[in-house]
């Protein structure tokens, strides 16, 4: 059987390619992994926006409140600041949550019955091409500008470094 890995991180690019990954495997009766990366990038300004409008950075709040009453005040500064580390992990948690959950309904739309939902926390890079290898797939398939698209201007991106090392075809959608 056919295996297309899919990568999304919730942006608007990996929906596309989400959705033309859901469109080869429904043609080729393939089997889809979908995947999303947790990783420590800032998080955008506009995905904070919308993770703020839905609520969800509460939700990502909620999940860790630093109990502060018996910190010296000279401790403060670092307690705020891994209260904030800890607060952007948990968005980014939830974000890929989402990301997940809106392939899932993506797939389903599309009459794609045969996939896995995977969450791995680490470089995208690497967690795209171990899961490729894992599951001895036949395609990648990704978006090429999602919410590290500034880290890509400096650094390269994701889905270059993917199409470079991949031992398969990789799918590039914009």
């Amino acid at each position: 059987m056919t295996t297309i890995i899919i990568a999304t991180d919730g942006s608007l690019c990996a929906e596309r390619a989400v959705q033309v990954g859901a469109d080869i495997a429904k043609s080729r009766n393939a089997g889809v992994v979908v995947i999303s990366a947790i990783d420590d990038r800032p998080i955008p300004d506009s995905l904070r926006a919308i993770a703020e409008t839905e609520h969800l950075v509460e939700r990502a709040s909620e999940a860790h409140e630093p109990h502060l009453s018996n910190v010296p005040t000279w401790m403060m500064e670092g307690v705020h600041a891994a209260a904030q580390a800890e607060e952007q992990l948990q968005l980014r948690h939830v974000i890929a949550d989402l990301a997940i959950e809106r392939a899932r309904t993506i797939l389903k739309e599309a009459g794609v019955e045969n996939f896995k939902e995977q969450i791995g926390e680490g470089d995208a890079t690497e967690i795209i091409l171990r899961a490729a290898k894992r599951e001895d797939a036949d395609m990648i398939v990704m978006g090429t500008r999602g919410i590290g698209a500034f880290k890509s201007l400096v650094y390269g991106s994701t889905s270059q470094e993917v199409a470079k090392e991949a031992a398969c075809t990789c799918v590039t959608v914009t």
